[in-house]
């Protein structure tokens, strides 16, 4: 029997036309390549490989499952499937499957989802091995990729619960931090900021980590929008995202999402300088929600008002992490480089700092004060003979009364008469604006911290700066009420169908961004407050 096929053309993912002259019936082999391509939405587990015509979007090494290699296929009406091979096949796959090209997919299997980590939310997967063939095809008709982004107020839903893995989009804010961990791992923690300014803090394993590059990241024009996918949802003292084998991360990406969101961050920023952005008072950074701005950078005017009495204004700490030594027998010892023996002098000191909306309590480690005081610890301690702990220099309470720009953020973990806030750098302030030249009242500072009210006004005609502090030291500021309601709003999150994106994989760069304490561990970046030395009442 012979056939003769003039003209086969595929139509849609679905429908097949077919001009030709015939001798005899159609044998077996001829009716698989006309047989109609499956659509990836109606693959369901265990049933028969109909062939699928898809796009390659991704690929990984699972660390979960570590026999697996996966891709993630999208088709042309825009539905996604992961697709996993053995990790023994790795090269062979890799010589048959291009990122970004198009294949018709035939012997393949079908089968469920798993327990856990599935990067689409789809009740199958498909199975390929060494008997699975790929033919390339045409690619104009298919998306190149693929997004199912989860707004911010539903992220809850996916804490702790790691089914599905979840897309994110938003704008590039900062890098909170970026060293090795307790294992000596890498870890880069972004800070990302959606459209209803709810911030929160993602964080890249080694893996993703070196796949970023950090300068170019950096230095992407206002605003730098960046998708993010596969992360798990999960609780380190606020709601954060980690990293995974098969996230990925994508700049500026071509897609509807993006360009919509860099819209309206225009539009909300326009004629706002960086630092402007940042810029309250420390009545709105008390109206704040600590949970959705953990890891954000805030900038406030205001003056040291008072120390905090009976606690150490220095500490000392370890040489390689700076947190603070321990008693080990008749020795001082970090729990984290118990081989390091000399130790290092390091600032912390507690004060309330005012403006002419309130006032708020503050921690200022060794980074911070250097920036204030522009001397070294140990300069006042050892050479200027400053050593005891409990009595503050003359040289640290001149800075009282004077009004100075403070880059501060949420104390993470707060303890029992802790700080509510982590001040990372002082800075000289210059320019006031004229509402704030308006609006000063003279403060006075009580000796009884806890107790706080305003002063009488200063008349108009005084030339003042903004905070004018009593030399007396007789009463204070009111602190002012905390308000409980932040704003939470949604962004659309349709499936993209857009021009051709590559996540980043640069060259590994470093460019490191000032750390509280310069520390290399995970955990020592988050307990700030435990780096502080006891009060004599501890």
């Amino acid at each position: 029997m012979r056939i003769i096929i003039l003209s086969c053309k595929v139509i849609g993912s679905k429908e097949v036309k077919l001009e030709s002259h015939q001798e005899g019936s159609l044998c077996c082999q001829a009716m698989k390549l006309l047989m109609a391509c499956k659509s990836i939405s109606s693959i369901t587990a265990g049933d028969g490989a109909e062939p699928i015509e898809i796009r390659v979007i991704r690929k990984w090494l699972s660390f979960v499952y570590k026999e697996e290699y996966c891709f993630l296929f999208v088709d042309r009406e825009g539905t996604a499937i992961e697709a996993i091979g053995s990790k023994r096949d790795k090269a062979f796959l890799d010589a048959k499957l291009v990122l970004q090209s198009c294949y018709r997919v035939t012997n393949y299997l079908s089968a469920r989802a798993r327990q856990s980590h599935n990067v689409v939310p789809r009740a199958a997967t498909i199975k390929l091995g060494r008997g699975t063939h790929f033919t390339p095809i045409d690619d104009s008709a298919f998306p190149t990729n693929y997004f199912n982004f989860l707004p911010f107020n539903r992220l809850r839903d996916r804490e702790g619960n790691h089914f599905l893995l979840t897309d994110y989009i938003g704008r590039f804010d900062t890098i909170t931090s970026d060293g090795p961990t307790k294992t000596n791992k890498r870890l880069m923690k972004l800070l990302v900021e959606d459209d209803s300014e709810n911030f929160i803090e993602v964080a890249l394993w080694e893996e993703v980590a070196n796949t970023v590059n950090k300068e170019a990241l950096i230095q992407e024009p206002f605003p730098c929008i960046i998708a993010i996918t596969s992360l798990k949802v999960s609780e380190f003292n606020y709601l954060q995202m980690k990293s995974t084998a098969p996230t990925h991360i994508y700049i500026n990406p071509d897609i509807e999402e993006a360009s919509s969101l860099a819209t309206r961050f225009k539009e909300r920023y326009t004629a706002i300088s960086i630092n402007q952005r940042n810029l309250v008072t420390l009545r709105e950074l008390a109206e704040k929600d600590p949970s959705t701005n953990s890891e954000r950078k805030f900038t406030c005017v205001a003056s040291i008002i008072s120390f905090t009495q009976g606690r150490t204004w220095y500490y000392k700490g370890c040489v390689k992490c700076n947190k603070k030594l321990t008693p080990k027998s008749a020795a001082l010892a970090c729990e984290n480089h118990p081989d390091v023996e000399q130790p290092k002098l390091l600032y912390c000191l507690c004060a309330t700092i005012a403006d002419t909306t309130g006032t708020a309590t503050v921690t200022l480690f060794d980074e911070a004060m250097n920036s204030l005081v522009q001397t070294r610890c140990e300069e006042l301690i050892i050479q200027q003979g400053y050593t005891d702990p409990y009595v503050i220099p003359d040289k640290i309470e001149a800075f009282k009364g004077v009004t100075k720009t403070f880059h501060l953020q949420f104390n993470n973990r707060p303890q029992s008469g802790s700080s509510q806030y982590i001040v990372n750098n002082v800075s000289d302030h210059t320019n006031i604006p004229d509402e704030e030249k308006n609006a000063v009242t003279t403060l006075t500072v009580s000796e009884d911290p806890q107790q706080h009210m305003m002063s009488t006004p200063v008349s108009e005609a005084a030339t003042i700066s903004p905070i004018t502090l009593a030399e007396e030291q007789n009463d204070a500021l009111t602190i002012p009420p905390v308000s409980d309601d932040p704003q939470q709003q949604t962004i659309s999150t349709p499936v993209s169908k857009a021009a051709t994106i590559s996540p980043i994989t640069p060259p590994n760069m470093c460019v490191h961004k000032r750390q509280l304490l310069n520390s290399p561990d995970e955990d020592s970046k988050k307990m700030k407050s435990a780096n502080a030395p006891k009060s004599k009442q501890d």
